[in-house]
């Protein structure tokens, strides 16, 4: 284990793995591994988000180390909005810049009130992440949010188990709903990658 190693190149093609069970959730991105022992509340696919933002690169994913809260940010970030734009997709259209309210939203109180005391505030946290946020490894990779997501909303209680195993460079089957997903992701994520000014939020 390299506690140290918190941002892979997108293009680095070191396997990234995730094993959710009850009792044990690990994931990891090459030879940097984070386990946590028994039963969680946290879904597999929150688990993924922080394996997404490792594939993008740049950015803080490991949740341990002394970036570790910004990166459970990160990852509810993705986790937040991809699950907003799913259920766009899915279930009722709604528009991005709606959607992005809502993930900035949930963001702030992620930052101001769970999390507190968080180390930046939440317009520098959303900064950093619009700096180095890659909507293209995002967008390519976030079928397999997609599918795992549809898996957890038919196992209310939880799936039993969840084994993945991608790289970086890989690019998931994605067709109908899927490629509309991945689509949508690209596009929202790129009308804030690589914005220098903070944004509130509000």
């Amino acid at each position: 284990m390299q506690p140290g190693r918190e941002a892979s190149d997108p293009t680095n093609d070191d396997v990234l793995r995730l094993c959710w069970r009850r009792e044990r959730q690990t994931f990891a991105f090459g030879d940097t591994v984070y386990a946590h022992e028994g039963p969680t509340k946290t879904n597999p696919s929150h688990d993924l988000a922080h394996l997404l933002v490792a594939a993008n690169g740049g950015l803080p994913w490991l949740p341990f180390g002394e970036s570790w809260r910004l990166a459970e940010y990160n990852a509810v970030f993705i986790e937040t909005l991809l699950n907003h734009i799913r259920y766009a997709v899915v279930s009722q259209p709604i528009g991005g810049a709606v959607i992005l309210k809502r993930t900035l939203r949930h963001a702030r109180w992620f930052v101001d009130k769970h999390y507190a005391p968080f180390p930046v505030p939440a317009e520098e946290a959303y900064r950093l992440f619009c700096w180095q946020i890659y909507p293209s490894v995002i967008g390519r990779l976030s079928p397999l949010f997609f599918d795992l997501r549809a898996k957890e909303l038919l196992a209310p209680a939880g799936p039993e188990g969840v084994t993945i195993r991608f790289a970086a460079s890989q690019t998931p089957p994605a067709v109908n709903q899927a490629a509309e997903f991945a689509k949508r992701v690209g596009e929202i994520l790129g009308e804030i990658g690589g914005r220098r000014a903070a944004v509130s939020g509000h």
